[in-house]
């Protein structure tokens, strides 16, 4: 019992879980953003039968990032991703 009072008074684990909110927001529009990107490079290929390297190297380093993310809200990292880092190279 004294751990998990230990623990819900700790501020490092109510900072934790500050950062652990607006990443798993910044996962919200990171997923729509990927759908856009994926329905546009679809078309693109569609339309011109090769793909858009700009975009494939966006969607390379935003799926990097949500890779990242992730395993920081997972607790398998305690390395925060962009905005707190640089953002990954595609």
């Amino acid at each position: 019992m004294s751990d998990i009072r230990t623990s819900l008074l700790s501020r490092k684990t109510w900072i934790r879980i500050a950062y652990m909110a607006l990443f798993l927001l910044l996962l919200i529009l990171a997923r729509s953003v990927l759908l856009l990107l994926i329905l546009i490079q679809t078309g693109i290929v569609v339309t011109s039968g090769t793909d858009n390297e700009k975009l494939r190297e966006l969607g390379q380093s935003l799926s990097k990032w949500v890779f990242q993310t992730l395993m920081f809200v997972t607790f398998n990292s305690e390395k925060k991703s962009y905005p707190f880092d640089d953002w990954p190279e595609p």
